[in-house]
Order: C-alpha cells, then sequence, then structure tokens
C-alpha cells in the first residue's frame, strides 16, 4: 500500500518554499529558494522542485498555494505586481492541476499559516484566531473556528494595509503612514542598516509601529490569540515586554488577550497551504 503526501508551496516577495506532508503532518521533504528565481520560467521551474519532492514510495494527492496576496478566489490568479510580480497572472491552478493531475487549491499565505497554526500548535482549541506574518510585507488571517475570515467581495482582507500614526513609511496603497511599510521585516531591516542591531531605540521603534497595527486589529477583530509569524519572529525575545506593554494603552485590549509568536517555523506556511484543498472541498470549496 502506498504512503500518501500532500504539498504545500508558500510564495513569498522573498522565497518560495514546498514541502511534502505525510497524513501524520511528518514534513518528508522541503526546498527553498529565492522567488527572484522564478523570473523567468516560474511555473516550469515550481512544477520541478514539486516533483523532487514526491518520492517514488508515495502518492500525491493534492497541492495547496499560500500567495502573498490579493489573490482572486474567483479567478485564483493573484494580483500583486509590486511584490509578487513572478507570479501575477499566472494560471497556476490550471499548470498545477495538468502536471499533476491531483485537485490543486491557492489562497491568502497568511490564511495558509493561520491554518497550520489552528491545526497544530493549539489542536483546534482556539475559536478566535489572528495571524500576523511578517516578511516582506505584512499579511493578516482571521479564523473563526477554523475558518477564515472574509471581506464583503469573499476574498482575503489586506489588513496589512492599514493607517498607522505619522508620515514617513508612505506605500504603493496610498496610504501616507502604512503599517506594511513601518513593521514588516523589510522595515526592520531598514532599522538595521540605519541605526545598529544593537542599538535598543530599533527595538523599541519597531516594536511601536508593530503595535500600532496591532491596536488596530484587535480594536477590529478582538481575537483570543494573536500569532506573529514570518521570520521577525525569530526576534520574540526582544520585542514581547515592548509590544505588550504598547498593548496597554488599548481600551479593546483584553487582559486575557494571548500574543505568542509561531512555533512552527520558517515552513508554517507551506505547512498550512498543504490543508488547503482538504479544507476547501470540506467546506463545499471545489479545487480547480
Amino acid at each position: 500500500m502506498p504512503n500518501y503526501c500532500r504539498v504545500g508551496v508558500d510564495l513569498g516577495g522573498t522565497g518560495v518554499k514546498g514541502v511534502a506532508i505525510t497524513e501524520k503532518s511528518k514534513v518528508v521533504a522541503s526546498f527553498d529558494i529565492p522567488t527572484v528565481r522564478f523570473e523567468d520560467a516560474p511555473i516550469s521551474l515550481l512544477i520541478e522542485e514539486i516533483e523532487k519532492l514526491v518520492f517514488d514510495d508515495k502518492v500525491l494527492v493534492s497541492i495547496g498555494i499560500g500567495a502573498s496576496g490579493p489573490v482572486n478566489l474567483k479567478t485564483n490568479l493573484i494580483n500583486n505586481a509590486d511584490t509578487l510580480p513572478q507570479f501575477t497572472g499566472v494560471d497556476l491552478i490550471g499548470a498545477l492541476s495538468n502536471a499533476f493531475g491531483v485537485p490543486v487549491c491557492i489562497d491568502n499565505d497568511a490564511i495558509a499559516a493561520a491554518y497550520a497554526e489552528y491545526e497544530w500548535t493549539f489542536n483546534r482549541k482556539v475559536q478566535a484566531l489572528a495571524m500576523i506574518t511578517l516578511g516582506t510585507g505584512i499579511g493578516v488571517a482571521a479564523l473563526r473556528n477554523g475558518q477564515p475570515m472574509r471581506n464583503l467581495k469573499g476574498e482575503h482582507p489586506e489588513l496589512g494595509h492599514i493607517a498607522t500614526p505619522g508620515s514617513s513609511h508612505p506605500c504603493y496603497c496610498g496610504l501616507d503612514n502604512c503599517w506594511e511599510q513601518s513593521a514588516s521585516r523589510k522595515a526592520l531591516e531598514m532599522l538595521f542598516e540605519d541605526e545598529g542591531y544593537d542599538n535598543p531605540f530599533i527595538w523599541r521603534e519597531y516594536a511601536k509601529n508593530l503595535s500600532d497595527g496591532l491596536l488596530s486589529i484587535i480594536n477590529g477583530l478582538d481575537p483570543e490569540v494573536i500569532v506573529i509569524g514570518g521570520s521577525v519572529a525569530q526576534y520574540w525575545d526582544k520585542l514581547e515586554n515592548l509590544v505588550h506593554e504598547n498593548l496597554q494603552v488599548g481600551i479593546y485590549t483584553s487582559q486575557s488577550l494571548k500574543v505568542v509568536p509561531s512555533k512552527l517555523g520558517p515552513l508554517a506556511g507551506a505547512q498550512g497551504a498543504a490543508l488547503i484543498p482538504e479544507i476547501r472541498l470540506n467546506t463545499g470549496l471545489e479545487p480547480a
């Protein structure tokens, strides 16, 4: 009897990660490739890398893709020319379905990471979970009993693009001071370059910028748990006390609110992406 595996792919502005997981969520193979390498032939390279994930003793049953948004769930196309131009407007679903003959689904990368946290970190015990992925940009996902919150059009809301105090972080989205520009990993890296990693000022400054957006998330969503993911999660020991201190000024910040770093590591988004086809099928949303 062959062993089955599901493949998940996390398309980010900096890196593309992929995993093959078994039914017990064990990662049996993975890849991590800079996104710039996909500029010339994104589909053929992605197919090649997925083929490497599936060993001869494994049977591939589905492929899930988590992508830096916006993702149009009606057309299954990515519309993110600013941070993911290689895959914008590309029919990944059709290409991968034809290549592998299995169900393929796509969704926002923050939702994929939230699925992984809900399923494996919290064992489905959290009713209201918010996932914040801090990478090239900022992704925000909210799950209610494991199901994602959508906007009025039924798509993923771009809550990384919210206005925060100040005017020194203009964004391609049109805001003079956008949360994504002030609190993404790229923003933290710019503070490193300007002030130095060991300067206490940068951690206080970045924690304030991060907290400004988190307060709006708390006001609007009132989650039980906020999970901080993406590459910034590795610095949580430097940020935790500062962030909690800043959040105490919010009148809607519950004393029971937990703000925690992701425990699943850099492959969390890809692992969660592997769950997307099954979740879509179970909720009546057919894969392409």
